[in-house]
């Protein structure tokens, strides 16, 4: 029997630095930034193991927080970011909301 394993998710968490740890060697190249796997790439481990590395999967919505929750995912090259003001709030949102700070006093968000 023949095993065919394809890995997918969003761009730059891993998948072929997964792929080149199963395989004991550097079979895929990895870098820091998003966008480095340009097309799929079939790794053979064994006779019967074929693994697919594949390009980072981002669907695109218009939405402000899930553009941000991209951005601060590592999916989008930073000279591609328009406006990082948006992702920087959510961030601060986040750890000051999160730590226990009032947000609102930085007028980061509103009470609800």
């Amino acid at each position: 029997m023949v095993v065919f394993a394809r890995r997918s998710g969003y761009p730059n968490v891993g998948k072929s630095s997964l792929i080149n740890s199963l395989k004991r060697s550097r079979a895929c190249t990895v870098g820091g930034s998003a966008g480095v796997t340009k097309t799929s790439q079939e790794v053979h481990l064994d006779k019967q193991i074929t693994l697919l590395d594949c390009p980072g999967i981002v669907v695109n919505n218009s939405d402000e927080e899930t553009v941000s929750n991209i951005i601060l995912r590592n999916c989008v090259r930073l000279e591609q970011i328009e406006d990082p003001i948006a992702p920087v709030e959510m961030l601060l949102k986040v750890c000051l909301c999160e730590c226990g700070v009032s947000c609102e006093a930085v007028g980061v968000c509103s009470k609800d």
